[in-house]
Order: C-alpha cells, then sequence, then structure tokens
C-alpha cells in the first residue's frame, strides 16, 4: 500500500487530520446507497466497480494515520471512534452541503476545532480509549471478542466435523499471548532497542512469579498476627511442639495469611537469599497445616522461623527489581502492609497486551507486531502507579527475637551475673533515677542488650572504667539494636549494669499476660492465705510500697526460685515451710552469705521494707502466688 504523506496545497490542514477527513469521505462514499452516480464525476474510474476503489483508498488513509500516529491499525480506529464522537458533540458540526469552496473550508474548520483537543496527545486519546474497554466486563468476556482475537476455540455447535472446517487450518497459527509478547519482544528487538522499554524488559523477566506479589500484603498481616498473639509470651520449645492448625482454625484472615505463605514458599524459584533455608526445609515445598507455629514466627537465626525472612526477602526483591526498572531515584519506603504493592491482574494485563498489537498480511501470511511503548506506559500507571522500592532491612522481624528467654538462657546469665563482680564492682541503680519499660517487647530487648553487656564485663573486654556511661560503653561495643538505647537512661553507669538487667527482667515479667516463669507450672501455685490477702487490701493504699514489694519479691523470686534447680550452692536446699520474711532477710544479708542477693537494696529501702513487714502467714511456697496477685491489682490501680 502507497503510505506516501498526503499533503495539500489548497488545504490548511496536517497530514494527520488529511488522511482522517479522506477517511471520513470514502467511508461516506461507501455507505452511499447512490455510490455509482459518483464514479466518473468525482473518482474519474469509468465503468470500475466503486467499492474496491473506495476500501483501497480506506486502506491507503488508515495507513497514513498509522505513520503519523506510530501506531497499529486497531489504535487508529480508536482514535477515529473517538474523533466521530469529537465531531457529534461539537457545536459547530452543522450540515453543509459542500457545493462550494467555502462552504468546505467551514466544514473543515469545525472539524479542526472539534479535534483540536484531541490531537494535543493523540497517543493519550488511544490509551484511554484502551482503558475504557479493558474496564468494561462486557468487552473482556464477550463471545464475539473471544472469537476474533482467537482466546477460545469456537463452541461445538457451530463448528463442524468437516476436514475443510477444522479450525487449524484457518485460524491464526500464532496465539495472541503472553509467551508471543515475551519471544517477540526478546527476538524482534536489539538490546539498545529493549533498553527503552526497562519495565516491560523486567515484567517479562519475572512474569512468571509476578502474581506473588500481590501476598506480600496477607503474609505481612499473617506475620503481625501472630507475633501480636505470640510475641514474648511463648518459647521456642512450646512453638515447636504447636501446629499452626491449632491456631488458625475458624479465622479467615489467618487461614488466608497461611495459604498465602504457603503459596508463596511452594512456588518462588528464588534459590539462595541473605537468609539461609534450614536443612530441613530446604527440599520441601509443600507446608501443611500440621508444620510447627515455630515455622511461622520470623526470627534472624538459623533455625525454622528464618524461612519467614527468605520468604519475605524474596518477595521484596521481586517487588524492588519491577519498581526499580519503573523509574531510578525512588525514595525507599518501609516494610508495611499499608503500602503500596504491585496490582497485577493477570487478565487485565492479557486485554492490554491484546490492545497493544496489530496484525498485517506478509504473503500469505498473518504476521503479528506489538506496540511496547503501549504496554510500558501500562505497566508504569496502573501495575506500577505510586509504589515506592522497600528497604530490605526489614528490621521490624530482624532485630528482635520473638520468643521468651527460656530457663536454660536465664540460668546462663545469671551464672553470668553470679560472677561479674569478680571483675568490676557492681551498684544499685540510684533512687532518683527512673528506669521504665512501657511494653514487654522493649523491656525484653533490653534484656538481651543489657545481657550482652554483662558478659563483655564478666569476660574483661571492653575496656574502660566503672563510671563510664553505660549506654555510651553498650554503643560502643554494639550491644543496642534499633531503639533499644532509648530506654535506658543516659545517667546510668557501667556499675549499675547488673541492677538495670534486673529492672528489665522485673519489667518484662511485670508486662507479661501470661505465667512469667516458664519453670513454674499454674498448676503448682499454692493459694494464698486469707489473712495475707487482708494485708494486701489494706497496703494497697500506699502504691509506694507496694512498688517497692514487687520489685524486691521478684529479685527473690529469680534467685532462689526460678533457678533454684541449676544451683550447686547452699540456695539448693528447702526452704518450704519458712516464713517469707525470714527468707527475705537472709536474702538480703550484706555479709556475703551464699543465700544472700548479689545487689543488696539502699539501707533506707531495706529499713522500710521491714518496717512494713510482710505477714506471718506467707511462706516461701507462697511467693511467686503472692506476687501475681500483688501485680494484678497494682495494675488494675494504677
Amino acid at each position: 500500500t502507497d503510505v506516501r504523506p498526503l499533503t495539500d496545497t489548497e488545504r490548511n490542514l496536517s497530514p494527520l487530520l488529511l488522511n482522517i477527513v479522506r477517511w471520513f469521505i470514502h467511508a461516506a462514499y461507501l455507505l452511499s446507497p447512490t455510490i455509482d452516480q459518483y464514479k466518473d464525476p468525482i473518482f474519474k474510474i469509468g465503468q470500475r466497480d466503486t467499492l474496491p476503489f473506495l476500501l483501497k483508498n480506506m486502506e491507503r488513509d488508515l495507513a497514513g494515520m498509522r505513520q503519523q500516529l506510530d501506531s497499529g491499525p486497531d489504535q487508529c480506529i480508536l482514535f477515529l471512534v473517538r474523533t466521530i464522537i469529537a465531531l457529534t458533540e461539537s457545536t459547530e458540526n452543522v450540515n453543509i452541503s459542500c457545493a462550494q469552496k467555502p462552504e468546505r473550508v467551514r466544514v473543515e474548520a469545525s472539524v479542526v476545532n472539534a479535534m483540536e483537543e484531541l490531537l494535543q496527545n493523540p497517543l493519550g486519546v488511544i490509551r484511554n480509549a484502551q482503558v475504557l474497554i479493558v474496564n468494561d466486563i462486557n468487552v473482556v468476556t464477550d463471545p464475539l471478542i473471544k472469537q476474533l482475537y482467537e482466546f477460545e476455540d469456537p463452541p461445538k455447535e457451530l463448528s463442524s466435523d468437516e476436514v475443510h472446517c477444522k479450525s487449524d487450518l484457518w485460524r491464526n497459527s500464532q496465539s495472541l499471548n503472553m509467551p508471543l509478547f515475551a519471544s517477540s519482544f526478546s527476538n524482534s528487538l536489539k538490546p539498545s532497542e529493549q533498553a527503552r522499554y526497562p519495565t516491560v524488559k523486567t515484567f517479562l523477566q519475572i512474569r512468571h512469579q509476578i502474581h506473588l506479589l500481590e501476598l506480600l500484603p496477607r503474609i505481612l498481616k499473617f506475620f503481625r498476627r501472630l507475633l501480636s498473639q505470640f510475641s514474648y509470651k511463648i518459647s521456642q520449645e512450646e512453638a515447636r511442639k504447636r501446629p499452626i492448625r491449632d491456631v488458625i482454625e475458624n479465622d479467615p484472615e489467618l487461614e488466608g495469611g497461611f495459604d498465602a505463605w504457603a503459596q508463596a514458599w511452594e512456588e518462588l524459584e528464588t534459590s539462595s537469599t541473605k537468609y539461609a533455608i534450614p536443612e530441613a526445609y530446604k527440599d520441601k515445598k509443600v507446608i501443611t497445616i500440621d508444620e510447627p507455629l515455630s515455622l511461622f514466627l520470623p526470627e534472624p537465626v538459623p533455625r525454622e522461623g528464618i524461612c519467614c525472612l527468605h520468604i519475605l526477602d524474596s518477595l521484596i526483591s521481586l517487588h524492588n527489581k519491577l519498581v526499580k526498572a519503573k523509574r531510578g531515584g525512588l525514595k525507599d519506603i518501609e516494610l508495611s502492609e499499608r503500602a503500596l504493592f504491585v496490582s497485577y491482574d493477570e487478565k487485565r494485563t492479557s486485554m492490554f497486551m491484546l490492545y497493544s498489537h496489530s496484525v498485517r498480511l506478509v504473503g500469505k501470511h498473518k504476521e503479528v507486531t506489538f506496540h511496547y511503548d503501549l504496554f510500558e506506559q501500562y505497566l508504569k500507571d496502573e501495575v506500577l502507579g505510586g509504589v515506592h522500592p522497600i528497604r530490605e532491612s526489614m528490621k521490624d522481624f530482624t532485630e528482635s527475637d520473638n520468643f521468651k528467654m527460656t530457663y536454660q538462657e536465664d540460668v546462663t546469665w545469671l551464672d553470668l551475673c553470679q560472677k561479674l563482680d569478680q571483675n568490676e564492682r557492681q551498684e544499685r541503680i540510684p533512687s532518683n533515677v527512673k528506669m521504665e519499660f512501657l511494653d514487654i517487647g522493649t523491656a525484653t530487648k533490653a534484656k538481651k542488650a543489657l545481657a550482652s553487656a554483662i558478659g563483655y564485663i564478666r569476660a574483661g573486654l571492653g575496656s574502660g572504667v566503672a563510671t563510664e556511661s553505660l549506654v555510651q560503653f553498650m554503643d560502643r561495643i554494639g550491644c543496642f539494636k534499633d531503639g533499644t538505647s532509648a530506654c535506658i537512661p543516659a545517667n546510668l553507669r557501667k556499675c549499675h549494669v547488673l541492677d538495670a538487667w534486673y529492672t528489665a527482667y522485673f519489667y518484662q515479667s511485670y508486662r507479661s499476660a501470661t505465667l512469667p516463669f516458664e519453670t513454674i507450672s499454674a498448676d503448682d501455685l499454692e493459694v494464698v492465705p486469707a489473712d495475707a490477702a487482708s494485708w494486701l487490701q489494706e497496703t494497697m493504699k500506699n502504691q509506694k510500697i507496694i512498688k517497692k514489694w514487687l520489685v524486691e519479691l521478684h529479685r527473690f523470686l529469680i534467685e532462689w526460685i526460678v533457678l533454684k534447680p541449676q544451683s550447686t550452692d547452699d540456695r539448693s536446699q528447702d526452704y518450704s515451710g519458712w516464713a517469707l520474711m525470714d527468707c527475705l532477710d537472709f536474702f538480703w544479708d550484706k555479709g556475703g552469705s551464699f543465700g544472700a542477693t548479689l545487689l543488696p537494696p539502699h539501707e533506707e529501702e531495706i529499713g522500710g521494707l521491714q518496717e512494713e513487714g510482710l505477714p506471718d502467714c506467707l511462706l516461701y511456697e507462697h511467693v511467686l502466688p503472692f506476687w501475681l496477685e500483688l501485680k494484678d491489682k497494682h495494675q488494675k490501680i494504677r
């Protein structure tokens, strides 16, 4: 077809507009019932058939439009439809016979005015029309559309068993699908040309996994729910004994989160990330509801919970690869289920792929070509619109151990504390320094950071003097995670590290919603005597003294009861039946006996507690239930 640019020295029309006007003129003649009378006067074709002449000219006009718009025939037809709408809505569109040149000039001027807005951004007009079509569910599901574009085989009732009617003989040999689109992109474009469409190129590289990105917000909600329910409230061993089935049962959100986790684990192709998968799960792709809860609680240590970080890291890498292909320099955001994520709809994407193609005959064969600029714009606007890269730190999941400290770990740290004074003198925190933790998570993080510092000091590492700032010392030796240092008063010294550890431990127990001491079962708790309950009710009026009793009894619980089974000294003897106040007097003894606490309270505090005293009915075996009741009443009053 001759597609040389059309020009007209008598008309003030651009080549594109001239092609459009000519196409409408030829189309109008084609629809005229009296077309034959125009053969010779207007078309100068003698007795030749008018229809082929008009169709050939319309094809030539359309080819000129394709050249001017740099688009396929489907896109040009969409532009013509929008032109018809603009002309019919124009107030200047009047019925003029065009018998004389001035009348023709008036009509063409009205066409120019009506199309002024369309001609400012013709490709944008085409794209908006495509969006309207894709949004029209009737178009997507229309049986005629499916047959025209060969999305489906013809219905059996419209098919024939005769050989010459088989669809294999007359249907397009190349199905219009994503594999054809990908093959066309990689084989028909040079690397330098592919670089012009970076989003399309990256999309095609990861197209088999891109649907997994929609799972990311569901997986994040799944993790948040589990952590809010179990973080610092269950030990690793308990989590390993509890199947996830028991947790997610009859909870649609958790069940959906589990399904998303399992699907991502099975379908992700990323073979390795910075989080190594434990041997037990390296070749295990199918995850069932019989797996332990511990597998679904994220933690940055080489146990089963690290599989959660592997999934997140893989999905974030996939997300960032596509988003950064869209445009460099975008600001990274924190990982959150409230963020905007990649919005991928496979059917919708296929429709845009469909409307960005064109077919032309090359000899006896059909050749399919695609307009990658239209698909690139679709990906940027709809799939990635407003989406930012995600920081890979995942600090909410990588900077804390979500399990409560186990009995064995506490034994280890207490052993460190018992030997600490050999290396460096320790003191109680001054009474005028306030150290408090408002939630169990912060208390647990601080406790572990302080335990690390104790280990350094006991080993003779880190140097410095006892009066050095505790926060500066811990920062220097790398004890802090994000936000931990803000919870430790800046005016504490190294000599206060042990007391700070006890304080953090106290708040961990105080903020716990469950029984805070793993080695003691709720079934083993003694009943608090009635006289002690009466004493408690009277003493609750003095909140200050209650707080002191809570702190001191907690220290006593840790050193004399919770960790007692591991002791090899005199504290291993049985104190059952002893009055609790007698035990405390022994505990506060400064004489260095085996039963004494590592950090006796200040004299004025001992005097105040001894003066108040505890009721004689309270025995050694009542201390834990009494402390729990004291804690419960104190929290309710506060």
